[in-house]
């Protein structure tokens, strides 16, 4: 019984020290792994108060908004789980749905970034602009 335990002993050890060592990226040929997620709260904060400066038209600002937050799964992460945690980054949305009879226009005006942004795509109801790490993207439909 107690050569059972020192094995098994052994062997948690063992995996303790390779799975350290794997995480680390002291084992050659692997560069580490991610074990835990970027704090929501603080990153979904960052996104708001960059959102915050980009100016928004009078008639979106009377619109209903809806905000969506949702995390992007680490490349590197230890388990392969798609579409979940461990996160790199939360991209945060913004939906604006017109009041029921309202008319206003839809889209968005490129002129009101004034050069902070740098146009990426443009066509049709997709816009998507640039600044630094920071992407916007603007897409409009009549839906």
């Amino acid at each position: 019984m107690k050569r059972v335990l020192i094995a098994v002993l052994s062997v948690v050890a063992f995996a303790c020290v390779a799975g350290f060592a794997f995480v680390t990226g002291a084992v050659p040929g692997v560069d580490g792994c991610v074990l835990r997620s970027v704090d929501k709260d603080r990153y979904v904060a960052k996104n708001e108060a960059l959102f915050s400066t980009i100016p928004i038209p009078p008639y979106l600002r009377e619109a209903n908004q809806t905000t969506y937050s949702v995390g992007t799964s680490a490349q590197d992460a230890c388990l392969p789980f798609e579409n979940g945690p461990p996160y790199d980054a939360y991209i945060t949305w913004h939906v604006y749905t017109r009041k029921p009879g309202e008319l206003h226009p839809l889209g968005y005006d490129r002129s009101l970034l004034r050069g902070a942004w740098v146009s990426q795509l443009s066509g049709g109801p997709d816009q998507t602009f640039r600044r630094g790490q920071a992407s916007l993207y603007v897409h409009y439909s009549d839906e």
